[in-house]
């Protein structure tokens, strides 16, 4: 059985109250300890969504990692692209490309990477919808605004992971990048 009430003032000085009204009403009456019986509507809606919080602070960490992982990959692949083209980006430079157009040699290097992978990514988030469907709250597996932040967030970290590599592109010395191979 449970009893809802509603007090005036704070509730943690109402509960002792409450608590001896009810034994002074029936000493038999069951009366639980505060954690398990009497205890406000804030404590007990923690209690029953304490599962929840856990299960979306470990999806949300997890979610970090990977993005994480994603941005780490990103960079490692287009700071090794850089090097192999080393030689060409030098050719280009001798022959007069300005900085601005090395970047944007990298940088379109890095979009259509990007790009190919968002489109796997979305075909896989689409098929495997109705998998997840169970386990998403308040949203459905084909919401726009939701596929859309999570395409948005992903270029935002390949351009952020693209950018280092970019400007190091920038840096290197024709003289030296002809000499080099």
């Amino acid at each position: 059985m449970r009893l809802v009430m509603r007090v005036a003032g704070k509730t943690s000085t109402a509960l002792p109250a409450i608590r001896k009204s009810l034994l002074q009403a029936d000493p038999d009456l069951p009366v639980a300890s505060a954690r398990e019986g009497l205890q406000t509507s804030d404590d007990w809606l923690a209690d029953n969504v304490a599962p929840q919080r856990v299960d979306a602070g470990l999806l949300s960490s997890l979610a970090g990692t990977a993005l994480l992982l994603a941005a780490i990959g990103i960079y490692g692949l287009m700071t090794y692209a850089v090097t192999r083209r080393t030689h060409e980006i030098g050719i280009r430079m001798a022959l007069g490309a300005a900085r601005h157009d090395t970047v944007r040699l990298v940088f379109r290097h890095a979009f259509l990477l990007a790009a190919a992978g968002l489109a796997v990514g979305l075909a896989g988030a689409l098929a495997s919808g109705r998998i997840i469907q169970s386990m998403l709250f308040a949203t459905s597996p084909t919401d726009g605004w939701t596929l859309l932040t999570v395409t948005a967030v992903f270029g935002a970290t390949a351009l952020v992971a693209t950018y280092i590599p970019a400007r190091r592109a920038t840096s290197i010395d024709p003289l030296t990048a002809l000499r080099h191979e």
